[in-house]
């Protein structure tokens, strides 16, 4: 048996060293853990601060106080702000980092943003709709310069609407 003829450290089987290199990864996710949780806590730290500072001065005391990079600053403000947003997914995930939470983040933030612009174009498609009846409704009792006026102001925001990719 090969995997107890090899001695490492003074220990010759191979559940023994199992063993010790479980002991490691416990340390290694601890670290881990511990490194995540003080990023999270300076972003939160950061944060206030920011919004304590008069315009013009945050880059300035952040030059001066804080011995990161101010990308590194950037960084732990956003796993901060979106920290509360993927916190449940992540909560009991041993291999938690600041490059994988900002990840997904980075991630939620896409969805939310499609499904607010689908939720616009919905409530813009509704309100559209709602228009063009209307004014089938009034088209004979309007006065023709009137109805081209609504008719020119309704080509305009199909226009911008074309222009912007959906909603502006």
């Amino acid at each position: 048996m090969r995997a107890q003829m090899e001695t490492v450290g003074g220990i010759q089987d191979a559940t023994e060293l199992i063993a010790r290199a479980d002991v490691e990864h416990r340390t290694a996710t601890r670290a881990a853990r511990t490194a995540f949780r003080a990023a999270l806590e300076a972003g939160r730290l950061l944060n206030r601060a920011r919004d304590r500072c008069a315009h013009g001065e945050w880059l300035d005391l952040l030059d001066t106080h804080f011995s990161g990079a101010p990308r590194t600053a950037r960084r732990y403000m956003q796993l901060a702000d979106g920290w509360p947003r993927v916190r449940r997914e992540l909560e009991d995930d041993d291999a938690l980092t600041v490059d994988r939470v900002l990840k997904l983040i980075a991630e939620s933030n896409r969805r939310n943003a499609a499904e607010r612009q689908e939720k616009q174009l919905g409530t813009l498609v509704r309100a559209t709709r709602y228009l063009m009846r209307s004014m089938r409704k009034i088209q004979t009792r309007w006065p023709a310069d009137q109805r081209k006026a609504l008719a020119r102001k309704l080509e305009a925001l199909a226009a911008e609407i074309r222009a912007n990719g959906g909603i502006g």
